[in-house]
């Protein structure tokens, strides 16, 4: 199949007289001929027959050419090479010979989404490593890192021990930046499917289109316009993430992050729903930043430190609990100021957040009666899977457990302070370590590896599903990348798309040899040196180095003792008077 030609068959000599080949149109391959392509494929049909009497019969077809679709260009550029193996020896040597391949001219003349697609075919080892790269160069280059051991772009490498499962962590507002999503609408189709299918809805309840707000020349702004694009963002990487076999064991919503959580959670809120919660949550909150003139900021500082300052700062309340030491403040512009510079003085944590109002406090109070009826009868059901809330800072909802998305839950988690932190924490007991944000840029991980340190977990793996200016389609494979390594289910076989696979090297056998060493044997009937006639061997048990008495063997031929004798030059006496073979060697 690969010469693309007709072997001829072993041991053949002559054609069997019995068989009218020329009436069934069969011949027997004598020489190595082109394959023929009489149907427009080439076929051939191979058969073995075994000696116990075992028949196999093969039909071998040629692949049809493949014709590339929009779905086959997935992250077009974007190579995803995974490598495995039991040990860590075997995994860089799998690297280094990988990057001597793309190094050769052969390994060059393939698109490295080829040389991906024939990696992802092979058994996945506990040891792991993959390559995010879109050039050769930087394929050998981070080959040449995974053998070295040490960190290089691209490299991801990991033990595959994660069975807990990841939370996808749906962050809130604060996320945007101008050409966000622009990499992901080009290049994953499933993401803008996700949109192809969101855009009438949002279209219909907020009157503007979701690509025409992040094509634009201009950056989105505007609260009731950021918070609904970043919903749609949330619920686009999910798609691709998903399309990728990636799943969520768990999710966790962060403020305005609970309705793409609600979601994903499987049947929290249909597609429907949501947009009308998102859209009417972030328009009523426009109105409060419009009119209200707070802000919001954010402090290293625990809510008992807060505490004991709230009489220097009286309009300033905790927004957000985000772990131990870190807490978002909200009220009076000036207050919230002030604060901010006296954290900032103490060496901590210290920055005011770029948003208007003071969310999460009595300042949205205002606002509750009309989002309450806006949201009066939505439609909710049970979620499928867990889901952590940053309302409650608990578990709310999940397999066996009621609806809880109903409209009331939606003002609860607008006006009470987030409890992000707790919700980690309940996560982290729960059994959980890994935690993939998905937003345009990471803004709650770091808060999240507070927490998880906190309660004792060392080794958390947190994964941003996307980075402030950078390529969207490699940070998102990227993701994928870093929790396959780590043992997270991922589909190698969609990252680099539909198409013809490189030939790459063969996993190399490590050979280790296990003959035993020994001396070389004397032969039958040779005497040893210095030993009497008739004696093969020296007894291993009698004699001292420096003695003069030499006890030798030979196997003792008498019917009487049949049993080996140990004796003294010469012979015992039931040998002496015994007709015996020559001597043998003792074996």
């Amino acid at each position: 199949m690969q010469q693309d030609s007709l072997p001829p068959s072993l041991h053949f000599q002559a054609p069997n007289p019995h068989i009218p080949f020329e009436a069934a149109r069969l011949e027997v391959v004598t020489a190595p001929r082109e394959w023929p392509r009489h149907s427009g494929r080439a076929v051939a049909g191979v058969s073995g027959f075994g000696f116990g009497g075992t028949n196999a019969h093969l039909v071998v077809r040629e692949a049809p050419a493949a014709e590339l679709s929009g779905n086959d260009c997935i992250g077009a550029g974007t190579g995803v090479l995974a490598l495995s193996a039991p040990t860590r020896q075997r995994l860089q040597a799998a690297a280094g010979e990988l990057a001597d391949w793309l190094v050769d001219p052969m390994g060059r003349d393939d698109s490295l989404a080829s040389v991906g697609r024939a990696l992802a075919r092979r058994t996945q080892g506990r040891h792991r490593a993959a390559q995010v790269v879109q050039k050769h160069d930087e394929a050998v280059q981070a080959a040449r890192a995974i053998v070295d051991g040490v960190p290089g772009p691209g490299v991801h490498t990991g033990l595959a021990t994660d069975v807990s499962g990841a939370v996808w962590v749906f962050s809130g507002y604060g996320s945007q930046w101008h050409g966000m999503a622009r990499d992901l609408l080009a290049g994953e189709p499933s993401f803008a499917q996700a949109w192809d299918e969101m855009e009438p809805l949002i279209e219909h309840e907020a009157g503007f289109s979701l690509r025409e707000a992040v094509l634009g020349e201009e950056p989105v702004t505007g609260l009731d316009k950021v918070q609904i694009v970043l919903f749609a963002v949330q619920i686009g990487l999910a798609a691709v993430l998903r399309t990728h076999g990636a799943r969520p064991a768990a999710v966790l919503g962060h403020s305005m992050g609970e309705v793409a959580a609600a979601v994903v959670a499987g049947g929290g809120l249909d597609l429907d729903t949501a947009v009308r919660v998102i859209v009417s949550r972030s328009t009523l909150l426009a109105e409060l930043e419009e009119h209200d003139g707070g802000a919001m900021g954010l402090v290293g500082m625990s809510s008992a430190e807060l505490a004991e300052l709230a009489p220097r700062w009286p309009s300033v309340g905790v927004a957000v609990h985000a772990a131990p030491a870190q807490t978002t403040v909200a009220g009076d512009r000036a207050e919230v100021r002030e604060l901010v510079a006296h954290a900032d003085s103490t060496g901590r944590l210290a920055r005011l957040i770029d948003v208007g109002g003071a969310g999460h406090t009595k300042a949205v109070d205002p606002m509750l009666g009309e989002l309450t009826a806006e949201l009066a009868g939505i439609d909710v059901s049970p979620c499928d899977i867990p889901l952590f809330s940053s309302a409650t800072g608990t578990q709310v909802a999940g397999p066996g457990m009621d609806a809880v998305h109903m409209g009331g839950y939606w003002t609860t988690g607008v006006r009470q302070t987030v409890l992000s932190g707790e919700a980690v924490q309940a996560a982290v007991r729960g059994g959980f370590t890994t935690f993939v944000e998905l937003s345009p840029h990471p803004m709650t991980l770091a808060s999240v590896g507070a927490t998880v340190a906190a309660e004792g977990v060392s080794d958390p793996l947190l994964v941003p599903a996307q980075r402030r200016k950078t390529d969207g389609v490699a940070a998102l494979r990227g993701a994928l990348a870093e929790l396959h390594v780590h043992g997270h289910h991922v589909d190698l076989r969609t990252l680099n798309g539909e198409g013809p696979r490189a030939d790459v090297p063969r996993t190399a056998w490590q050979h280790t040899k296990h003959w035993m060493q020994s001396r070389r044997a004397t032969p039958m009937g040779a005497a040893v040196d210095g030993a009497p006639q008739g004696f093969t061997s020296r007894c291993p048990t009698a004699g001292t180095r420096g003695s003069r008495r030499q006890v030798w063997q030979r196997r003792c031929w008498s019917p009487r003792p049949r049993r080996r004798c140990s004796v003294q030059a010469p012979p015992c006496e039931p040998c002496r008077s015994t007709s015996s073979p020559p001597p043998q060697e003792l074996r």
